[in-house]
């Protein structure tokens, strides 16, 4: 090899640094989705999970919580979870809305998980609860885990069943609402 003419460079000498660059970026591509899955969960307090039980098994595309009776006292709170499920669906967002009873429970907090990159809206207060997220239409995703927590604390006796409001909720897959429905989450307060 003539070391005075660069052009002479042996084929090794000029893919190596090449070759080295795209294993950093492959390998770097690969790896930070993995590291920084724990650092995104432990920001939004939530961590994805699968379908637990056969008990929160939906047929289509809907929201569930869980547990389905959540039972608190006055001045208690408990924590009810909801699970999203998109079936065979990859949806690029959701809205979910709900009301419930200011008499009966205050929302204290909600918790959203890792799942979706964005929540443009997490709103509550005036007996309602606003959830959205998105992965945008170039990442489209399928899914049927927990998308975020609610906080009640209970305000005074009593029951009250809650339902998604289904005009103003959808599930997006190709820019078609395919949300089915939902099942009713039924809160016990109890004490004075």
């Amino acid at each position: 090899m003539d070391k005075s003419n660069p052009g002479s460079r042996g084929v090794l000498q000029t893919w190596v640094k090449p070759a080295a660059i795209i294993a950093i970026v492959f390998g770097i591509g690969f790896a930070l989705p993995l590291l920084t899955k724990n650092v995104v969960t432990k920001q939004t307090g939530v961590a994805p999970s699968p379908v637990p039980t056969e008990a929160v098994v939906m047929t289509g595309p809907g929201y569930k919580f869980n547990p389905e009776v959540l039972e608190v006292s006055v001045g208690k709170s408990g924590t009810a979870s909801v699970l999203l499920k998109t079936g065979k669906n990859k949806i690029e967002a959701f809205d979910f809305v709900l009301s419930y009873d200011e008499e009966l429970v205050n929302v204290v907090s909600i918790k959203t998980s890792a799942l979706f990159p964005t929540y443009p809206i997490v709103e509550y207060g005036n007996g309602t609860i606003k959830v959205s997220g998105t992965v945008g239409v170039a990442d489209p995703v399928s899914v049927s885990e927990t998308v975020f927590l609610i906080e009640f604390k209970g305000v005074s006796s009593g029951e009250a069943e809650m339902n998604i409001d289904m005009d103003e909720s959808t599930i997006a897959a190709q820019g078609k609402n395919v949300l089915e429905g939902s099942n009713t989450l039924k809160i016990k307060v109890t004490g004075k």
